[in-house]
This record gives structure tokens, sequence and C-alpha cells, in this order.
């Protein structure tokens, strides 16, 4: 038997944020990274809470790839505040920080129900809608993926003015991360029909107006698309969980820091071709796997066809290859000129096993031994 629910309430659309005005909390901590501070965008959130009479506290300790001992300081800041509720502003580190924040410290000392409202800044995590937090062992040089039902966010507010000042190479990274959570949601071991029709339509998004945000970040009905798309994707993959992508895409971040979605995106010509084995289908083996008839569908989606599967599927790889040429995103680690071969090479071996434990790996939609997976890192490179 399999479920599906949707236990975050999503506000969005113009003036979505006016919502903090009407939330029935006196005493809220605000979570989120030093450039919304910085910047002056965390008044876009506190303004309307000041209006409303509400007393908020700061924690801004946020970094990208959240580490454990952030956590801490934020778990300390929650018991000595012990907040209402919580309002997490940022990008998934942002968010994934105040899942796991709220989730430790209420383990130490739970004085009661405290709402997690999630406010994103990026489009692409996700993480707004799921229950899934990605956390950073530095020592380990390994990100810990979090699952728990308890980690969703009880709300979450999609506001597009949030992101129109997000740099294009940010809303490339974070569009293909978007579209890498749709299509593994569409061909995961997990895949239902209802997380498949919101998965579905992310992409269909992501065809139309990725690369449309990415050209003109002013474009604000792009950006509110992509806002929405993400959270679709999002609440596609809490569902059915993701894939081999992902778990590779983590060793990358934790090892090399190469940023999220830049990874995802990178890796994701050489899954789709791993999933669907389109460099061996022959006359030998007329049948196809399983998922390569779920990428033929997201092919035609995007408008993409040909005259058999195989030919539809090669189409999608090249059309991913196709937006990562368009916006500046490297095909291979060798383009990035920032590691050396030597220096990759030597972490193959370990990162092939930690993503073969990867929690996403578990749902792809063909099993990959530590031999493809050695392999895969390997075509990475160049």
């Amino acid at each position: 038997m399999k479920s599906f629910e949707i236990k975050t309430k999503i506000f969005f659309g113009e003036q979505a944020l006016d919502h903090l005005k009407d939330i029935p909390y006196r005493k809220v901590l605000i979570i989120t990274d030093p450039f919304v501070v910085q910047s002056g965008m965390i008044q876009m959130i506190t303004n309307p809470m000041e209006e409303a009479g509400i007393t908020y506290d700061l924690f801004k300790e946020v970094v990208p790839d959240p580490p454990i001992d952030k956590i801490s300081l934020g778990v300390k800041k929650m018991l000595t505040y012990k907040p209402e509720a919580i309002v997490a502003v940022g990008g998934g580190s942002a968010i994934d920080s105040s899942k796991a924040i709220r989730e430790f410290a209420l383990q130490i000392e739970n004085y009661g129900e405290v709402p997690l409202i999630a406010i994103p800044t990026t489009s692409g995590t996700g993480s707004e809608v799921t229950s899934f937090a990605v956390v950073s062992d530095r020592a380990a040089e390994r990100k810990v993926p979090l699952v728990s039902k308890s980690l969703t966010p009880e709300e979450t507010i999609l506001d597009a003015e949030l992101v129109k000042s997000v740099p294009p190479a940010i809303t490339a990274d974070t569009g293909m991360d978007v579209f890498t959570h749709a299509l593994e949601a569409c061909v995961s071991t997990e895949r239902n029909e209802f997380a498949t029709a919101l998965a579905e339509k992310a992409i269909e998004i992501c065809g139309v107006f990725l690369l449309r945000a990415y050209l003109d970040g002013n474009d604000t009905h792009a950006r509110q698309k992509m806002h929405v798309a993400s959270c679709l994707a999002g609440l596609a993959f809490n569902s059915t969980s993701l894939g081999l992508n992902h778990g590779m895409a983590h060793q990358l971040g934790a090892i090399f820091h190469i940023p999220h979605g830049r990874a995802n995106a990178m890796l994701l010509p050489h899954i789709i071709e791993f999933n669907s084995d389109i460099n061996k289908h022959s006359k030998s083996r007329p049948e196809y796997l399983p998922a390569v008839k779920k990428y033929a569908t997201v092919a035609q989606i995007l408008g993409l066809s040909s005259y058999n599967k195989i030919m539809t599927v090669r189409s999608l790889v090249n059309w991913v290859q196709f937006m990562l040429k368009e916006m500046d995103i490297p095909l291979s680690i060798s383009q990035m000129g920032t590691i050396t071969q030597k220096e990759y090479m030597e972490k193959i071996d370990d990162m092939a096993e930690a993503a073969l434990l990867d929690s996403c790996t578990a749902t792809n939609p063909r099993k990959a031994t530590k031999e493809d997976v050695i392999k895969i890192y390997k075509e990475l490179w160049d």
C-alpha cells in the first residue's frame, strides 16, 4: 500500500509575504544567513512582523552545506530564546538548518509545539515542503541526509520578490536542481501517480521558464513560475525520494564543495544514460529498461521526440546538455578549472562507496554497482 500527503500549507502569488502579518505567534526566531541580513532583504520579513506586533530574534550563522557545529549553535539559540515559531529565510541551507535545529532542540527540551514557516529565497531545493534535510560532517567529508516527517515545515511562503536579485549562475544551478528533483521523482522505484503529476508539471515549467529566468532576472513571471516549480518538485520527491544522481552529487558537494544544483546538473546526462542503458541497447536485447519509457514521456513533455524510445531518450540527454551550455554550467569537472585530475581521481573510490550508501540511491530505477559509479565519476572528469 502507498500513501501521499501534503503537510505544508503553501502561500504564493503577489504579496504572499503579507501572510506574516496574520501568523498567530508573538515570539519568533528567524533563522537565516548573513547575506539576507546584510543585503537588507531581511526587512521584507521583519517589516510585516513588526506591523503585526510580533517580537523576534535573529540567528544568522547559516553557511552553505550546514555543518554540525553551526547546527549546535542554533540549537543553543533556540533553547535560550524559546520561540513560539521559527521562520526560516534563505536557500536550502537556511531551511535545512532550521529543520535540524528545531528537531534537535525539541529532542533535548520539548517545551511545546514549534511550527516552522519556510520562506525560500532561491528556486531550487524544494526543502520548504519536504521531510528531508542535509547537514555536513566536515571532519568525515560527508553529507548526512536526515529524513523524518517531523522535519516538514508547517507553512511555506513563495514570493518571487525574494528571488529577483538571484544572480544568473545561481538561477542556473538551482533551476537545474528543480529539474533533477522532478526527473528523479518520475523514474523513482517509489513513483506514484500523484507525485508524477506534480513532477511532470514542474518539468513542463522548467522547459518554458528556466532559460527565461536565467536570461532576465527581472522577468517576474518566469521567476514566479520557477518558484512554484521548485515547490512542486519538492512535493513530488518528498513522496518518492530521489536516486543515484543525488547520491553521487552529495559526495561532490561534501568533498569538493561543488554547489549542489551544479553537481546534479553535471551528472544528469550520465545518469539518464546509465538508467536507460541507451548505449548498450541492441537487437539482442530488444526490451527497454523501466526508466526508458518514463524518460521518453518527459522528453515529450519538453517537446522532444524521435522515431523510437531510445532516440527520444537521447534527445532528452541532448536537451540537458544544451541547457548546461546555454547557462554556462560546466559539462565536466575538468572544465571547472578548480580541481586537479590527481585530487579528483584519488577521491573517486571513497565517493563511490559513499554514494551507494546514500539514502537517495536506494530508489534509483537501475541498481548500480561500485564499478558503475566509479565509471560515471571518471566519465564526469572529461
